[in-house]
């Protein structure tokens, strides 16, 4: 399940997704003055709740595990470069 909404974020990112997907989740270009103007990557926006069912809906759990990946996976642009770098961050994840 966790990878499955990686991809739809990914996907949501990189605008392949359908309309629905793209508006249930805010989004904000981040550019770091001290990088390249090339080099920005998209930050989600998270929304407060009050209650601990309303974390799991799509557009509050999918910015919060995004925004949780560090910059090398979310700057990839294609799907097949975005799995390689998050199976590589996890493995790091779970074996150091």
């Amino acid at each position: 399940m966790f990878i499955q909404l990686c991809y739809l974020v990914n996907k949501k990112v990189t605008e392949w997704c359908s309309v629905y997907l793209r508006e249930s989740v805010a989004s904000a270009i981040i550019n770091p003055a001290q990088r390249l103007s090339s080099a920005c990557y998209v930050d989600l926006i998270v929304l407060r709740t009050r209650t601990k069912f309303r974390n799991r809906a799509f557009s509050v759990a999918s910015p919060t595990v995004w925004n949780s990946f560090p910059e090398s996976v979310r700057s990839t642009k294609t799907l097949p470069s975005f799995k390689r770098n998050l199976k590589t961050h996890l493995f790091n994840i779970a074996f150091n």
